[in-house]
């Protein structure tokens, strides 16, 4: 049995797959789907990148289903979270020395 692996590498090797002459328009538009409907909290670089390979290889001069505004988006959202998170940790980290000081 294969060890399952992170989103953000697994669907590069979906991308480059329907960049082959087995590849359809069908299969693009699935991506595309399964992209634009999944939470993706890093890897979004290269999912660009493979994305735009993609585009490039069907010839497809514009974004016509809107994968790289998704995914774009999709890494300002995790970043904003990321912050969040290490902000409430150092919030955490505050009021933790100040009851331990109390005491």
């Amino acid at each position: 049995m294969t060890e399952d692996r992170p989103f953000h590498e697994t669907i590069l090797d979906a991308i480059r797959e329907a960049c082959s002459a087995e590849g359809s328009v069908r299969l693009v538009d699935g991506l595309a789907s399964l992209i634009k409907s999944t939470k993706i909290p890093k890897g979004h670089e290269a999912i660009v990148a493979e994305w735009k390979g993609l585009l490039d290889w069907y010839g497809w001069n514009d974004n016509p289903f809107g994968v790289v505004e998704s995914v774009l988006r999709k890494k300002q959202e995790a970043e904003a979270e990321a912050q969040r998170k290490a902000q409430a940790q150092e919030q955490l980290g505050r009021d933790l020395s100040q009851t331990t000081a109390v005491f």
